[in-house]
């Protein structure tokens, strides 16, 4: 088990998301992968996250503390700056009756250590139910005054950790399967300014060397990666007079894979455009597109929607099934074409070939 952790955390989700990519960087030596792995997060069993093909993972922030524990077993990491509240009416509503009597009887001796003995719990119950999957404020939390406890019909490990020169934070790991009691390390990770060791072009690069990117998105990753704005405007400049940034040649292969996938350039218009690249540069890549590949939408959309009419009878011969053309599949139809991006006037030309072939059956 390890723990990662900075006192440098601005808050926010795509500050913790970096954070995470940083902490897998160190924890795999492996950068592009730690990209990959943080940007594949999947909710598993109640609602808990996990990462496929990675360990387990658990975060936790307070303020401006951000940490993570990773480790081989389901676990879980809570870390919490005490601060002023009600703990006493919080501990007798939420805490197990348990807990909340020992608090009590502390509490009665000293009041300090009864705001004491309230975190800690506080953070043991948070990194049980988070090591589980579940919500804080259930009812059959047990008492976390134990290093082991069953929930849920599972055994988990809790324990109390302290993280190097952090004084005030109270912080509490668990883990299912048992003791919680392994060897257990601490990182702390560098500052902000320790980790712009790129510069804003070699981290521009490092970025495009997966696949393309526009030039938006390159200046956003920039962005986030906290590189001022004259070093971003320098990289990207630099970028597109090497034709590594290119929003027109992406415009370009984009409309490209767009067909492949049977859908309209209106889809890909509006996708580009979303991409941050402007409206006349999607328009004449657009028209640059329809002109050289010699496309013709209406075609498309209306091999689409004969597919949603003639269906193969078997795998053997050639005979169809003519389905009825009836205002419900006409307007099934035109919602497909439509969710495709292609245009109304395109829609109602295969609509009404359809119509006429219907016709011409009869």
């Amino acid at each position: 088990m390890i723990v990662y952790y900075t006192p440098d955390f601005s808050g926010g989700r795509d500050e913790s998301h970096r954070l995470l990519a940083d902490a897998i960087t160190e924890y795999t030596g492996d950068r592009q992968r730690a990209d990959m792995l943080a940007g594949s997060i999947y909710t598993g069993r109640n609602g808990k996250p996990y990462i496929d093909g990675f360990d387990f993972f658990s975060i936790s922030h307070t303020e401006n503390v951000w940490a993570v524990l990773f480790c081989e077993r389901e676990c879980g990491l809570d870390i919490q700056l005490a601060k002023k509240c009600k703990a006493s009416s919080i501990a007798e509503r939420f805490y197990h009756p348990d807990d909340a009597a020992a608090l009590a009887a502390i509490r009665s001796e000293d009041e300090q250590k009864g705001d004491d003995g309230f975190f800690r719990l506080w953070a043991r119950r948070e990194a049980l139910v988070k090591a589980a999957g579940g919500s804080i404020a259930g009812s059959d939390i047990p008492s976390v005054l134990e290093d082991r406890v069953v929930y849920e019909g599972a055994s988990y490990g809790i324990r109390d950790i302290a993280i190097p020169d952090m004084p005030g934070l109270y912080a509490a790991l668990a883990v299912r399967g048992g003791e919680a009691d392994g060897e257990i390390g601490f990182k702390k990770m560098a500052d902000k300014k320790d980790k712009q060791k790129k510069t804003a072009f070699e981290a521009a690069c490092s970025y495009l060397s997966n696949r393309m990117h526009t030039t938006a998105e390159v200046r956003k990753h920039l962005e986030s990666r906290e590189y001022g704005e004259e070093e971003i405007t320098e990289a990207v400049n630099e970028l597109i007079g090497l034709r590594y940034l290119d929003d027109y040649l992406y415009a370009a292969r984009y409309y490209e894979y767009n067909r492949e996938k049977k859908r309209g350039v209106k889809r890909a218009e509006r996708e580009l455009m979303e991409k941050g690249i402007d409206r006349e540069t999607v328009r004449n890549a657009k028209e640059d597109f329809l002109y050289e590949q010699g496309v013709d939408e209406y075609s498309d959309a209306l091999e689409i929607a004969r597919g949603e009419v003639f269906t193969k009878k078997d795998v053997y011969g050639d005979a169809v099934i003519v389905k009825e053309l009836d205002d419900r599949l006409r307007a099934r139809i035109a919602r497909k074409l439509e969710s495709k991006g292609f245009s109304r006037s395109d829609i109602y030309r295969v609509l009404d070939t359809l119509r006429r072939e219907a016709n011409a059956d009869d």
